[in-house]
């Protein structure tokens, strides 16, 4: 993450996932679309619909000493398709909720019952009236589905709230612990 030329030589920290994780027996490498059974599948984004979020745009990759904008292609979303109904599950969605709800549709061909994501929307500082105006004009789009939003941590609780005005009951916010019902 590049926390900005204030903070010096501490400008970038690694925020990625423990290194040693893959040398856990239970950890298995994919690459692309996998479907797992018949009720389990894994997509991924060939292309972005969207515009990058802004507040996804300071997480980079470092190769060497070079350090790039990340371009979230490793990202797998998950389906759970049951009892005639389809679940999107992503963590928090660093490739934008809509380009990923645009592949989805790719994918499967209509737009999932409900969704259950981070919209990794949240800021350490206030928002600017840009800012405010793409956590709008996101949640607007959103409501265009017919389907339920179920999102989290990550999209933080001020733009959940600027979001719920537009979405009303299309949209709920879980804690850790919270049972959603399908």
């Amino acid at each position: 993450a590049d926390d900005g030329a204030d903070k010096g030589d501490e400008r970038y920290r690694y925020i990625g996932i423990d290194k040693d994780i893959m040398k856990l027996s239970q950890v298995h490498a994919v690459d692309g679309d996998v479907v797992l059974d018949d009720e389990f599948s894994l997509f991924t984004i060939k292309s972005r619909s969207h515009e990058l979020p802004s507040t996804n745009r300071r997480l980079l990759v470092k190769t060497g000493d070079t350090f790039t904008r990340d371009d979230f292609v490793h990202e797998h979303y998950l389906v759970v398709a049951s009892e005639g109904k389809h679940i999107l599950i992503s963590g928090c969605a660093h490739n934008g909720i809509l380009s990923i709800l645009d592949a989805y549709k790719e994918v499967y061909g209509a737009a999932p019952d409900m969704v259950v994501s981070g919209f990794h929307l949240m800021k350490k500082v206030d928002y600017t009236e840009d800012e405010i105006e793409e956590v709008r004009s996101i949640a607007r789009e959103l409501g265009n589905y017919d389907t339920k939003f179920v999102t989290c941590h990550c999209t933080g609780v001020p733009a959940y709230e600027l979001m719920k005005e537009i979405m009303g009951e299309q949209l709920v916010y879980a804690h850790s612990g919270d049972e959603v019902e399908v």
